[in-house]
Formats: C-alpha cells, sequence, structure tokens
C-alpha cells in the first residue's frame, strides 16, 4: 500500500506552530480504526494547494458520537461496534466538520506522521 504525503508534516515543514488551531470541512468519513478504549483515528486524502495529502483525524468516543449523528440510521449498531478492536466501515460515507490542531510525530515501520487530534465537531 502506498501512502500519500502526510497533511500535518507538510504543514508542520510550512511553519505552522503546534499550537495553531486549525478547521478541516467536509471531511469524508468511511472507516473509523479502533485504537483503544476511548480512542479513535480515520484517514482520508485531501487536496491542497494542488498535491493530495493524507490526514489522519485522532478523536475521543464523546467526538464519535458527535460524528454519527451525521448518520442516525447507523448510529446505534457502530456505537456498539466501537467497543471492539480493529476497525468498522460506515455503509454510506459522511462528510463531518472539525477543528482541532496537530499532535506530536508518529513514526512507525512504513510511515511517519502529525495525526490531528480532533477537539471540536463543526
Amino acid at each position: 500500500m502506498s501512502f500519500k504525503p502526510d497533511m500535518g508534516m507538510k504543514l508542520m515543514e510550512s511553519g505552522l506552530g503546534k499550537e495553531s488551531r486549525l478547521s478541516f470541512h467536509d471531511f469524508p468519513l468511511h472507516r473509523i480504526y479502533v485504537l483503544g478504549k476511548n480512542s479513535y483515528t480515520a484517514v482520508a486524502n485531501l487536496p491542497w494547494e494542488g498535491h493530495v495529502y493524507a490526514l489522519s483525524i485522532d478523536f475521543n468516543n464523546k467526538t464519535l458520537v458527535k460524528m454519527l449523528a451525521h448518520s442516525p440510521s447507523e448510529k446505534n449498531e457502530l456505537l456498539r461496534a466501537s467497543k471492539s478492536t480493529g476497525h468498522f466501515d460506515l455503509d454510506e460515507p459522511i462528510s463531518v466538520s472539525v477543528s482541532g490542531h496537530f499532535g506530536d510525530l508518529v513514526i512507525t515501520l512504513k510511515q511517519v506522521f502529525r495525526p490531528f487530534i480532533v477537539e471540536e465537531v463543526i
């Protein structure tokens, strides 16, 4: 699997401070990964300045509930699934708008990225 360049890394390299608060509108939510108890992430490829970047957003259970309010038909089933590990897919993708800040650098075997920490669903 090939990963797009990370948007968090790109913005930080461009001079954006870690404490800067940003908003992303119409983030396409297709699949939600369970990282642990009360910890989730989702990834989407987004265009920015003529290029496509990967953006990883991290959020908690309270934020998950607010996001799923955009898809009430799936809400109960997905909330049950969210208690497990792994991931769950939405039957139909939804768009959410979120605000927050970029977190600490994450280094894995296959990639280096800065996740966007969601503070609010807007």
